[in-house]
């Protein structure tokens, strides 16, 4: 226990996101399920133009903190009221991945998410509303999705949440882009050795885009947890969330390099 007390309180934040990728990540969030999708398609855009052509990618690489989400992006989904926790923080990753986005559609949607991220989870489950695999060719350029998973962390501590998910294509000015919207139902059930911990929300943001370096994934997330009586740092936190995104990068392509 002392070796994890000293490894909760060390790690740096990353850095302040710049205001454009910050906002551009709210923006595309909150218009996600829109019936048209014009404003969404200037929000992917714009994207597009601040990482490529604002050289920003390897930036993005190394990761962001991004700001709380505002009240108008939990609006927007419409399961039930929700409010902004106190304890919410966020972060933003790029990656460049080397596959073709047909591939990484596939290994996000298609495959089994479980094996892809293998290790990740105790138990996973996923259903969509019809088979994903109408995403491949853009049969289907919308479809909602739910998840039920277990999983342990540090050996210490059990959480079980259940998820809901958004997945849709949208054609744009450089060609069509995925993007995918995820938000933690209910809190999510945190049992174990250590009292006192809660997972309040979790929402997360997805883009998958060509570009002229290849196929770039953009990820936000923004999580509310409360450690107890843990020694977290937010800047431990936020670090991790960082890395825990990378990590699902790097799976992917482990996964597909695999095939």
């Amino acid at each position: 226990m002392l070796l994890l007390s000293f490894l909760l309180q060390t790690g740096c934040a990353p850095p302040p996101a710049p205001e454009n990728l910050e906002e551009l990540c709210k923006y595309i969030f909150t218009h996600t399920p829109d019936e048209k999708d014009t404003e969404l398609v200037n929000g992917l855009e714009n994207l597009h133009d601040w990482i490529i052509k604002g050289d920003h990618l390897d930036n993005t690489i190394e990761g962001y903190q991004v700001n709380n989400l505002e009240q108008e992006s939990l609006d927007s989904l419409s399961d039930k009221s929700r409010s902004i926790g106190d304890n919410l923080i966020g972060a933003a990753v790029g990656y460049n991945h080397e596959y073709s986005m047909k591939k990484i559609i596939r290994a996000a949607f298609v495959a089994p998410w479980e094996e892809v991220v293998d290790n990740t989870y105790d138990s996973y489950d996923r259903e969509f509303e019809e088979n994903p695999s109408c995403l491949l060719n853009k049969d289907c350029t919308w479809l909602e999705y739910e998840t039920n998973s277990v999983s342990t962390w540090v050996g210490l501590i059990t959480v079980e949440s259940y998820n809901k998910g958004q997945v849709r294509w949208v054609e744009t000015d450089y060609g069509w882009m995925n993007v995918q919207r995820t938000w933690l139902v209910n809190p999510a059930d945190v049992s174990g050795a250590i009292e006192n911990i809660e997972v309040n929300a979790n929402y997360f943001i997805g883009v998958v885009m060509p570009t002229e370096k290849g196929i770039v994934r953009i990820s936000a997330t923004w999580i509310d947890t409360d450690y107890g009586s843990l020694p977290v740092s937010e800047d431990w936190a936020k670090s991790q969330v960082v890395d825990q995104m990378q990590e699902q990068n790097r799976d992917i392509e482990k996964w597909l390099d695999d095939r």
